[in-house]
């Protein structure tokens, strides 16, 4: 027996968690920014373990509806991973065991079929010893070299437009994705506008009262950072308008460096290469991994097809 318990999250657990996370990455994130994140049991699954009351270590993914080869899976993305500074979490290896007992009680094609994350060098180096994280892909890094042409743009809105429209546009795009997160309106309001005191910004590109494209982006440490794009593929105007868009936003606001994490759509990433971005070493130098519950989601496979922005993830 164990000297620790490991358990699922049960309700007034927050206040602990939020305040364990906020000392261990030495932030100040507000408890409404966890309910955000974490209120909705649909939407997460949350393990800790404890001894004595005292909180040792914590895992929890966040979950979202994923397209793969025509399916539709839920599948979880792994935040807010911490264990404490001591000695009692350390020896008795209390992360790792909650990390195999969050898979034998949530890994599963009727609840997590699929989970991902974006280990560092060292975490990576650990994963793979440890959880068999296997094969590891470094992350796109995309950067806009400046001054770029740009037309007049009055910024973002802060808002992305009609939900309908929004709809009708991923049911365009996702024709183009063999393995994505389901990026309707209905996904859009979670990762986006319900976070307390947003800051996303959009660009809509349209043709025919339709949109062709939309993009979320944030200015972020005197940076433009590109969290989220749909494009259907259709005229590569749209790409172009895009590109000017933000550098416009960026000449106005003095910013001098665009970026975004983007991979797994090879035709809208040669149409950006034309409009001057170019692929840099990530600078955390992250990697996505991948981990299946089920057997019609091969991993090695999805790796290569995994559409991937900082959208799929809760890093802004």
């Amino acid at each position: 027996m164990e000297d620790f318990v490991i358990r699922r999250y049960q309700s007034g657990d927050e206040h602990l968690i939020n305040s364990g996370f906020n000392k261990i990455f030495g932030l100040r994130r507000s408890i409404q920014e966890w309910y955000w994140k974490f209120k909705d049991p649909n939407d997460s699954r949350i393990m800790i373990s404890l001894d004595k009351g005292e909180l040792l270590s914590h895992y929890a993914v966040q979950t979202d509806r994923f397209q793969y080869l025509g399916e539709t899976y839920t599948v979880g993305h792994s935040v807010d991973t911490f264990s404490v500074r001591k000695a009692k979490a350390t020896s008795g290896r209390s992360l790792q065991k909650l990390v195999m007992s969050f898979f034998e009680e949530f890994g599963s094609a009727e609840d997590v079929a699929l989970m991902y994350g974006f280990p560092g060098t060292r975490i990576l180096r650990l994963g793979n010893m440890k959880m068999d994280y296997g094969r590891a892909i470094p992350i796109k890094y995309w950067e806009l070299t400046l001054p770029f042409k740009h037309k007049k743009f009055a910024g973002g809105d802060n808002h992305p437009g009609h939900p309908s429209k929004i709809n009708q546009l991923w049911k365009r795009a996702a024709k183009r994705y063999s393995a994505s997160i389901i990026r309707d309106y209905q996904w859009m309001h979670k990762r986006f506008l319900s976070r307390p005191d947003h800051k996303y910004q959009f660009i809509r590109s349209s043709s025919w009262g339709r949109y062709s494209l939309l993009a979320t982006f944030v200015r972020h440490q005197g940076a433009i950072e590109v969290v989220d794009i749909i494009w259907d593929g259709s005229s590569k105007r749209h790409v172009r308008f895009f590109t000017e868009a933000l550098a416009s936003v960026a000449h106005r606001n003095g910013i001098t460096k665009i970026s975004m994490w983007l991979s797994g759509d090879e035709k809208l990433e040669q149409n950006l290469e034309k409009y001057g971005w170019i692929v840099r070493e990530e600078p955390h130098k992250l990697h996505l991994v991948v981990k299946s519950f089920v057997s019609s989601i091969d991993r090695e496979e999805l790796l290569d097809r995994f559409y991937l922005t900082k959208g799929c993830t809760d890093i802004i």
